[in-house]
């Protein structure tokens, strides 16, 4: 079975920041920057990936901002404070790029100048009192051939012409990413695997195995747009014991075999058993590859293992299913 498995965005962040400076000449600063995280329900909608580069996906307010405490001084003030995005700048959209190729978040402040920008603080004052109020369109940049979650540090205030860091904004919820990928079908919705009668002498002690027999589950993936793969993850379940996580197919019930179990591979790795679940981090779920539209085969091996010091003959059968999810 196959289970299948983010306007504006504004943000009205309010944080107050105070130092105690000496007003004497230009210097270094010293300390710690502060930083905070930001919260929202960022919702990017399913797109296709082939739209003009400079489409905006999504704009959407940033609300909530908690806030670490930190310290920094710089001798005679503030100065020129420079406010950036933190990855690398696309002139031509006026973007900051992410950890998703093609995807970068353009950032204005409210009267809808763009990031970066540059502002004198003040000569004289000691402390500072501000107000970090921004907004951020997620745009395509460039190509885009998978989904993910830009996360981490997006925007950052630095003193003194950009020589200092004071503030770090940082994602407290991921942007996800969803272009059109596509969704697959099983083609093997049952697959009988013949390990073959097997002597019991041919086993030598626990751990020893038979010869491993070919299985490939297979898929039909379509709907996606060009160029777009979609990873695709398994999970295998032990139907006859359910709760079992060990890499050790049971047998079942119907089984007369005493001191053996069965074995899956994918390649030379055991595999492990897992929860029927089509979540991404399933235990002993495994990323089985990346498909686009057409056909893709999941290929293994299974064997039959000894698990006793002591082997009773008789028939050794074992019942696993299969759950793929995608993304």
């Amino acid at each position: 079975m196959v289970k299948k498995m983010m306007r504006r965005l504004t943000g009205l962040l309010y944080l107050m920041l105070a130092f105690c400076l000496p007003a004497t000449g230009w210097a270094a600063c010293t300390g710690t920057p502060k930083s905070f995280s930001v919260y929202g329900q960022p919702k990017v909608p399913v797109f296709k990936p082939d739209v003009a580069n400079g489409t905006v996906l999504w704009s959407s307010p940033m609300l909530n901002a908690t806030v670490d405490t930190g310290v920094l001084s710089c001798t005679g003030g503030f100065g020129t404070v420079t406010m950036t995005g933190t990855g690398s700048y696309n002139s031509t959209y006026k973007t900051f790029s992410t950890n998703v190729p093609g995807i970068g978040l353009r950032i204005s402040d409210p009267s809808g100048s763009y990031y970066p920008l540059n502002t004198s603080v003040w000569s004289t004052s000691n402390s500072l009192s501000t107000n970090a109020t921004f907004y951020i369109d997620v745009i395509k940049t460039g190509t885009v051939t998978s989904g993910g979650a830009i996360t981490g540090n997006i925007v950052q205030y630095a003193a003194q012409g950009g020589s200092y860091p004071i503030l770090y904004v940082y994602l407290g919820t991921p942007i996800v990413i969803n272009p059109t990928i596509p969704t697959c079908a099983v083609t093997t919705p049952s697959i009988v695997v013949p390990l073959g009668n097997i002597a019991r002498n041919s086993f030598t002690g626990v751990g020893s195995t038979s010869r491993a027999q070919s299985l490939n589950i297979g898929l039909n993936c379509t709907g996606g747009a060009t160029g777009v793969m979609a990873t695709v993850y398994t999970t295998l379940t032990d139907q006859t014991t359910p709760s079992n996580v060990s890499d050790t197919l049971s047998l079942t019930a119907a089984s007369t075999a005493k001191g053996v179990g069965i074995q899956v591979l994918n390649g030379t790795n055991v595999v492990s058993y897992g929860a029927d679940s089509k979540t991404i981090g399933n235990k002993n779920q495994w990323a089985a590859g990346q498909t686009g539209n057409g056909t893709f085969n999941i290929p293994l091996t299974a064997r039959y293992v000894q698990t006793a010091a002591t082997i009773n003959a008789g028939t050794a059968n074992g019942i696993a299913t299969f759950t793929i999810g995608y993304q």
